[in-house]
């Protein structure tokens, strides 16, 4: 990489030397006279050369910033523009260029540039005093040319790919941005029968799927076929006048009729199509019953059996394991687990989704849909990560590292496979998450998500899973082999930087960073250090038989103690002790829906909260102002955290659990609370009672004032506030229509019921 130092004299030569050069060339488009002003007529793009916006290794290319005045008229503009990578440091990039209409300059940007993605970004003023706000992008990153299929059985990184929305030529970028970033497996849908077969039994047209599954094989890319949607002429007569194409396109055809398109389509395809998916989120929009699902599944099953043995069959591909918010509000609540009761002996593998944050990944996997799989009998059944993600609308550096996270998680707790969601941005407005769900922009930007996805390729893509070295909840660690080389992949939740000693046989060892950028690491006495941050990592050993980390090593004696927050007295007239106004401690309950995203989180103005808390002479006191555009709070007691109110959750060591409250004002203006969990030894009921609550509602403010007097004869004293206690607090938003989201100040403690993550606090 180029030294930090000469990055900014390079910009400004290269500008200048551009200038002095006259390197000024003919637009590719004639200048249009359409253009309104100058601050229209300025387009400013940072380009690589190709349509992916990338800087592919080997293949020569270069970065420029490209000025465009696409206008008739000469402009002059100058400015100051950034730009940022992966590590930070902003270098600033003076601007002062003037452009006849149709003609463009080209500013050449460093050559060697740290892998990540680089943005750009500023004003540019025109001599009238109309300015071009600038913001684009391009990134440097590993680059995975084609290579043949990888076959099943081998751990395959993929990426959901809504092809069917593709231009003919968008096709083909989006190919090689699959391509190009490691992926080997899609899931798309393109092999329905209502593509197939519209236009009647008899009526077979492949020629579109042909084409889309020729492309995938000029590529190398395996399928995973999305196979139910029905065409009218086989809708049951009784549907037949519906005019929801939603509800008869996928609900039960007549009989017999599914059955025999699936016989066709795998005699056809056969092992060309590596999974054949009967249908997608079932359980939030099935519009018949689980009987009618079974018999579905049922007539597909025998049906591609008939038309080729071999290959394999999945079910629907299921939204959650268990009855979320989302099913529960689709009428869908245990259809998950109805429909596997019925249905097991009819699917080869099970699929699942399960959008949102690593931990509530987990969460549902582990805590859900394992102990689903085995109630239900189908544990021996191969599971399928093969549709999750999450949206990087508001942070797209920690959606770069869920792609590490749950991948490497998934394929160390068994799926067979992983697919992403999704390959390209399609939403279009700018509170909509579509438009975060993608490894790159709707023009083909490359976002850190795709960035980090080709590192994680290039670092255990094609590999094998060894072993699970450590998981505490926290801190993770996995052993995976790949060309004669051990790879440790691993982070902290808690990002505590703790360094572990690894014992090798290694005679080198690289460190690389979530974006691929490698550095070597010190070797002394068969040891290398592991840094454990919560941007996750790997350590590859070269030529390594072993890896070995001391017992002990995470354990909670060798982790340095948590440096407790001190309160300082006189609140609330200080700043607040706790702010939860950012997207990383919001969990949307409709994320993965689009239908849903009006209910998304829009930001502070949407839901926020300050908190303060304080040490008085006779007891705690806790005071919350929640910004809520819309308070809704028709439930009580232990419901009301389906409205609007506030979770606390708090443990003073010496106490045998903690304390889970809840503080809500009621639509009558009264306040309500409730203690869900108490410490062994104390009645909830009582410990409600033992808070006194005031509230009161100002324009857009809900005023949480708490008072909890401390208890002589338990550990809830003055003295125990001194040494510090663990704190932790949740804002629940209902605006109307349900649940829609929370906001933690320690994203999952809540769920996971664990107050060694919680904040710890002092009062001196």
């Amino acid at each position: 990489m180029k030294p930090f130092k000469t990055l900014c004299a390079y910009i400004l030569c290269s500008v200048c030397a551009a200038r002095a050069q006259g390197d000024v060339i003919t637009a590719p488009t004639p200048p249009r006279d359409d253009v309104s002003s100058p601050q229209a007529a300025l387009v400013v793009s940072a380009e690589t050369g190709n349509p992916l916006h990338i800087v592919r290794e080997g293949c020569g290319e270069t970065p420029v910033l490209r000025i465009l005045n696409v206008g008739t008229e000469r402009i002059a503009a100058h400015g100051t523009l950034k730009i940022e990578g992966f590590r930070g440091d902003p270098v600033a990039i003076p601007v002062d260029v003037a452009l006849g209409g149709g003609e463009t300059i080209d500013i050449p940007l460093p050559e060697t540039l740290a892998k990540g993605v680089w943005r750009i970004q500023g004003e540019l003023a025109a001599d009238d005093g109309s300015v071009a706000k600038v913001d684009t992008r391009f990134a440097v990153m590993d680059y995975h040319g084609r290579t043949p299929r990888q076959p099943m059985g081998t751990f395959r990184l993929g990426v959901l790919w809504h092809i069917q929305r593709f231009s003919k030529e968008d096709r083909r970028v989006a190919a090689e941005a699959m391509v190009a970033c490691g992926a080997k497996l899609t899931r798309a849908d393109v092999a329905h029968m209502a593509m197939i077969q519209r236009s009647g039994p008899e009526c077979w047209d492949f020629a579109q799927t042909d084409e889309f599954l020729e492309t995938l094989e000029e590529y190398g890319i395996a399928l995973d076929a999305i196979i139910f949607s029905i065409p009218k002429w086989a809708v049951l007569p009784e549907k037949q006048t519906n005019t929801n194409w939603r509800i008869w396109g996928f609900s039960r055809p007549a009989p017999g009729t599914f059955g025999q398109f699936c016989e066709g389509l795998a005699a056809r395809y056969g092992t060309r199509i590596d999974y054949y998916e009967i249908g997608n989120e079932w359980d939030l929009g099935f519009p018949d019953s689980v009987e009618d699902a079974v018999e579905v599944q049922r007539e597909a099953w025998e049906g591609l059996k008939r038309g080729c043995p071999d290959i394999c069959v999945l079910p629907n591909g299921w939204a959650a394991p268990g009855n979320s918010p989302l099913v529960v509000k689709s009428g869908h609540a245990g259809f998950h687990e109805a429909f596997l009761r019925k249905a097991g002996d009819w699917f080869d593998v099970h699929p699942i989704h399960c959008h949102g944050s690593f931990a509530r990944y987990v969460r549902e996997i582990r805590g859900e849909f394992f102990p689903l799989r085995e109630r239900t009998g189908v544990s021996d059944k191969p599971w399928f990560s093969n549709e999750t993600s999450l949206t990087s609308i508001w942070n797209e550096r920690d959606t770069a590292r869920t792609v590490w996270k749950k991948i490497l998680w998934a394929w160390a707790n068994g799926s067979v496979d992983y697919i992403w969601y999704n390959l390209r941005a399609t939403g279009r407005e700018p509170g909509d998450s579509e438009q975060g769900y993608g490894l790159v922009t709707e023009t083909f930007r490359p976002r850190e998500t795709y960035v980090a996805f080709a590192a994680l390729a290039t670092v255990v893509g094609g590999g094998e899973f060894r072993r699970t070295v450590f998981e505490d909840g926290s801190r993770f660690c996995f052993e995976f082999a790949k060309e004669g080389n051990l790879v440790l992949t691993a982070w902290d939740e808690s990002d505590s930087g703790m360094e572990i000693p690894v014992t090798t046989d290694a005679p080198r060892a690289w460190r690389v960073d979530l974006m691929g950028n490698r550095e070597t690491l010190q070797l002394s006495g068969g040891k290398v250090s592991l840094t454990m941050s919560k941007e996750p990592c790997a350590i590859i050993l070269e030529g390594a038989t072993f890896a070995s980390i001391p017992e002990g090593a995470f354990s909670a004696s060798e982790r340095p103690p948590p440096d407790a927050m001190v309160i300082p007295p006189d609140a609330p007239e200080r700043a607040p002790d706790f702010v939860l106004d950012r997207p990383e401690q919001v969990h949307d309950f409709f994320e993965a829906n689009p239908a849903e995203t009006a209910r998304l989180w829009k930001g502070p103005e949407d839901n926020s909260a300050k908190v303060w808390l304080a040490a008085e002479k006779d007891g705690l006191r806790i005071r919350v102002e929640v910004r809520d555009d819309i308070h809704c709070q028709p439930f009580s007691g232990a419901d009301q955290y389906l409205g609007d109110d506030i979770q606390v959750a708090l443990d003073w060591p010496g106490l045998n659990g903690h304390f889970e409250l809840g503080f809500a004002r009621l639509e009558n203006g009264t306040p309500d609370v409730h203690c869900w969990i108490a410490p062994d030894g104390f009645n909830p009921a009582k410990a409600a009672g033992w808070v006194e609550l005031e509230t009161w509602r100002d324009g857009d403010i809900t005023r949480y004032d708490a008072f909890l007097p401390y208890m002589p004869d338990t550990c809830a004293t003055r003295e125990t506030l001194a040494r510090g206690i663990r704190f932790d607090l949740m804002v629940n938003d209902n605006d109307g229509d349900g649940r829609d989201a929370t906001l933690e100040i320690v994203p999952g403690s809540f769920h996971s019921k664990d107050m060694s993550s919680a904040s710890r606090v002092r009062f001196p």
